[in-house]
């Protein structure tokens, strides 16, 4: 699977099968400490998760979407 996310563009993404890899395409690095955390329910996103999850440490610490807008002065 491939996805490509155009720069300032808020993405994520949930596989439901336990056999899956996944390409992103991205135009920089990523921004260490600059994103939303994927369970923030000001987002109010559904996702159809039922066990564990697998997110990169670096990713588990992401603050929320207000957080994230106050960090880089809103949208």
């Amino acid at each position: 699977v491939g996805l490509y996310a155009a720069r300032g563009f808020a993405h994520g993404c949930c596989s439901l099968s336990d056999n899956c890899e996944l390409l992103i395409l991205a135009d920089n690095d990523f921004a260490e400490g600059l994103g939303i955390h994927y369970e923030d329910p000001d987002l109010g996103i559904d996702w159809p998760i039922d066990g564990p999850v697998m997110i990169s440490p670096a990713h588990a610490q992401l603050d929320s979407f207000h957080d994230f807008c106050q960090a880089v002065g809103g949208l």
